[in-house]
């Protein structure tokens, strides 16, 4: 998905001749939606080996025009991934009045806002918490999230790999800068 791609242009000399006018024009197409979702999508970006335009013909991403006169052997388009702030949705199977709960990243690499109670439709009662930054919403990554119960007598591992918010899965409460995740405990 976000691999590197590579076109070839194959020709015989004597049959292909450019004029130092003329543009070569690849349509990129990404195979998974996901890309849209892990990518920012700049209107037109680019450098002397390249201009990026937006394509505005639907299931086309965006135009690589490479002018002729600046064909290199490679060319490197360097795309930023999107930052979305991660947000956990708790919801717990049984009702406990005084459910005290952690959430956090084993290696301590993203911090986390309060957990608070919250209510949500045909679920009821529920815990939200979000990240205190932005983080890259990219298709995988190498966090290990814990969720604890606090006790009275100490604190219990609820689960020592809580799934990742899917840069697919909007939150509902912002959905243009959050992504989120339900889990259930």
């Amino acid at each position: 998905m976000t691999e590197q791609n590579k076109w070839i242009l194959l020709a015989q000399s004597e049959d292909f001749i450019m004029d130092t006018t003329d543009t070569l024009c690849f349509e990129m197409i990404p195979q998974d939606n996901i890309f849209y979702y892990v990518t920012e999508l700049p209107q037109q970006a680019g450098t002397e080996n390249y201009i990026l335009e937006k394509n505005s013909v639907v299931g086309k991403w965006m135009n690589v025009l490479i002018p002729s006169g600046s064909i290199n052997e490679e060319i490197d388009i360097k795309l930023e991934s999107k930052l979305k702030y991660w947000e956990f949705i708790i919801i717990p199977r049984y009702t406990a009045n005084n459910a005290n709960l952690r959430i956090e990243e084993k290696r301590d690499r993203i911090k986390f806002g309060d957990i608070e109670e919250t209510q949500f439709p045909r679920v009821g009662k529920a815990f939200r918490v979000s990240t205190v930054e932005k983080n890259k919403a990219k298709e995988t990554q190498d966090y290990v999230i814990r969720l604890y119960e606090i006790r009275s007598n100490g604190e219990r591992l609820l689960s020592g790999n809580i799934p990742r918010p899917r840069p697919d899965e909007p939150s509902i409460t912002q959905p243009r800068d959050t992504v989120t995740t339900y889990f259930y405990i």
